[in-house]
């Protein structure tokens, strides 16, 4: 890192400990008899371990600091350097030089702030007391579903002193643990993720009340005001799942704990002959126009109806408007396992004349199986996919 940074051999830490940066976050103390007071974007030197490093100075909590005085600062190195927190440093007068005075680091790595902030300078204060579960609480707040060995680093703790304080905080209601059981989050912003998917799935259950919940890949763009969606949006769904704020209807969909789908007779009615046709038809299914027929549907009905019973898991939509039910694609696949556990491999009219069914419907069948990985298409030819269960005992769930 001291190359890295081209500092000589001012800094040698292990690999990972610290990370260049430009900005520190520290409270400045002024000595009484400094020449003059420290003025907000006076330009400095700022002595850090054996570097001399030229710095302005934005103060976060007034305009100057008077002698004897003390105040929160965000000093702008001119050039890059790494430290810890708690690390201490002089600041002398860029010039003529003279000793102002000098500080502590709280924060290595900060953000740009707005100054006179109440929440960024109330978590400056706590990073300058000593408490370690207030520490911590601060730290996670700035940069959540961070794990226990970075927030160890950077507050100078170890990582059993971070143990003990999450677990308090947990305690107090104050953080949660998600992913793989050490990653933090202020309890706060997991509030905040709530209230926005509740409302994304009120509004959802209000539009679609035949839709037993929210696919769940069209959740980011929902609460995009969270600022953050991949592996911490999962784990805060997880989280929430498992503690029963949200529930999974089916694979891939979210609903309100609340909500329950009501089908009125008429209604359940139609269901069962929609499932009795598709179920009849095998892999040869009844078109909408036709299933919209018997069930004595309208066309704006069939869809919320075709909908629930692929939400339920009882028909699957391998097109915009082909419907099979999960039990004929299930006994395919389990023949389909059949055939190439004998032969290795199979073409599409091989598996046409064993399944039965016209290459109309045999082509998105077995598309549909390579997207789930019960087969892998090569070239001509159909191979068993990682997920084509040898043992129909072992079959594994579809997904949407």
């Amino acid at each position: 890192l001291w190359r890295e940074l081209g500092l000589g051999s001012d800094i040698l830490a292990a690999p990972g400990l610290l990370k260049s940066t430009t900005k520190l976050d520290a409270r400045l103390a002024i000595l009484p008899d400094a020449p003059a007071p420290l003025k907000h974007r006076q330009r400095v030197h700022v002595h850090l371990g054996t570097a001399d490093l030229l710095a302005r100075v934005r103060l976060l909590d007034g305009d100057a600091i008077e002698p004897g005085g003390e105040g929160l600062a965000q000093l702008l190195l001119e050039s890059p350097t790494a430290a810890r927190r708690l690390d201490r440093f002089i600041v002398r007068r860029y010039s003529p030089q003279a000793t102002l005075g000098g500080g502590v680091i709280l924060d290595a790595n900060p953000a740009t702030h707005r100054r006179r902030d109440a929440a960024m300078l109330a978590s400056l204060r706590a990073l300058a007391g000593r408490d370690e579960a207030a520490l911590l609480l601060a730290s996670v707040r700035k940069t959540p579903f961070a794990i226990e060995s970075e927030l160890a680093a950077a507050l100078s703790l170890t990582e059993n002193d971070i143990m003990l304080a999450a677990g308090e905080l947990a305690a107090e209601g104050e953080l949660i643990v998600v992913g793989d059981g050490t990653r933090l989050a202020p309890t706060s912003l997991y509030r905040a993720f709530l209230a926005q998917t509740g409302a994304a799935l009120a509004k959802h259950h209000a539009a679609r009340p035949l839709s037993a919940g929210l696919n769940q890949e069209e959740l980011p763009p929902l609460v995009r005001t969270l600022g953050f969606s991949g592996k911490p949006l999962a784990w805060l769904i997880e989280y929430a799942v498992a503690h029963g704020d949200l529930v999974r209807p089916a694979p891939g969909l979210l609903a309100l704990p609340s909500f329950k789908v009501k089908l009125d007779a008429r209604q359940q009615a139609a269901l069962g002959v929609l499932e009795s046709m598709l179920q009849a038809g095998g892999l040869t299914p009844p078109g909408v126009a036709e299933l919209t027929e018997a069930a004595q549907l309208k066309d704006k009905e069939i869809a919320p109806l075709l909908g629930y019973l692929v939400d339920t898991g009882r028909a699957v939509r391998l097109e915009k408007t082909l419907f099979f039910h999960g039990e004929a694609l299930g006994r395919a696949r389990d023949t389909l396992a059949a055939l190439l556990s004998g032969k290795g491999a199979a073409t599409v009219a091989e598996i046409r004349d064993v399944l039965g069914a016209s290459r109309k419907f045999i082509i998105p069948v077995l598309e549909y199986f390579d997207a789930q990985g019960f087969t892998v298409r090569d070239g001509d030819l159909r191979r068993a996919g990682p997920r084509l269960p040898t043992d129909p005992a072992d079959t594994p769930r579809e997904e949407d």
